[in-house]
């Protein structure tokens, strides 16, 4: 152990616990501080996203299934259409969505036409091919009015970074790089004790 301590001549053997106690309890507080904020946000996916067309007396509810979409696995995009003057769902409407993203600044869209709903609901299967914030918008056709509606979704990087929050992609970039800082710290620590030593 007293070897260990040759290569790094400002820690002295009785501070070495110390550092390491230190950095342990940097790491558990850096977790313990971003899972905190991870899991107090109220995310949108968990609720139902309302859009209110006074002009048409429309209101379009929108859910979705899984609650955090997983890249490349079907998510299922579900509309319910109320008819606001007598509070029933809206029936013998035809539908249409687009699912919009701008991911690695190419905008990219997917269209659902032609879904004829005979009640007040409809829903359509979509695999999301990357993370990112997609916008799913809806065009409700019915016999007296044209309704439009507009929906955010939040895809996470991964299935795992969605319940681990110290896994998102802004943490795992500080611990990329801190990981770099203390090897070439150590890198020039060494460079430093060989030119002494020749």
């Amino acid at each position: 152990m007293m070897k260990f301590f040759n290569y790094f001549p400002g820690i002295a053997p009785l501070q070495f616990p110390l550092l390491v106690s230190g950095m342990i309890l940097f790491v558990v507080m850096l977790l313990i501080a971003t899972n905190s904020i991870t899991f107090g946000q109220i995310s949108p996916e968990n609720k139902i996203q309302t859009w209110t067309d006074n002009l048409s007396n429309v209101e379009v509810q929108f859910t979705h299934s899984p609650e955090k979409p997983v890249i490349d696995k079907p998510t299922e995009l579900r509309f319910n259409v109320v008819n606001l003057s007598n509070n029933s769902p809206l029936k013998n409407f035809h539908a249409s969505v687009v699912v919009l993203t701008n991911t690695a600044e190419q905008v990219r869209s997917f269209k659902f036409s032609n879904i004829t709903t005979p009640t007040g609901n409809f829903s359509v299967k979509y695999l999301f091919p990357d993370s990112g914030s997609f916008q799913v918008v809806s065009r409700i056709d019915s016999n007296v009015s044209t309704t439009l509606a507009s929906f955010s979704i939040s895809v996470p990087l991964s299935q795992m970074g969605a319940g681990l929050g110290f896994l998102n992609p802004i943490v795992l970039s500080a611990l990329v790089i801190s990981i770099i800082v203390v090897v070439i710290v150590i890198y020039f620590i060494f460079r430093k004790r060989k030119r002494k030593t020749q």
